[in-house]
C-alpha cells in the first residue's frame, strides 16, 4: 500500500506493529482469543438479516 501511495510508511508501521500484536495475543491464548466467548449465542429473538436492521443515526 505504501508503494502504490495509499498510506504512508509511519501508518503502514502502525498498522504492522498493530496487527503483530493481535498475533501474539492469539498464540499467547489472550483476550479474546481465550475461549471465554465459545458457548456464546446470539439471542434468537434478534433478526437473523442484518440489512432489517436500521442504520444508527448519529
Amino acid at each position: 500500500m505504501v508503494e502504490l501511495g495509499w498510506i504512508g510508511e509511519g501508518r503502514a508501521r502502525t498498522l504492522y506493529d498493530e496487527g503483530r500484536a493481535v498475533v501474539d495475543a492469539a498464540v499467547r491464548g489472550a483476550a479474546p482469543f481465550d475461549n471465554r466467548w465459545t458457548t456464546w449465542r446470539a439471542d434468537p429473538a434478534w433478526p437473523d438479516d442484518w440489512a432489517l436492521v436500521p442504520a444508527y443515526q448519529a
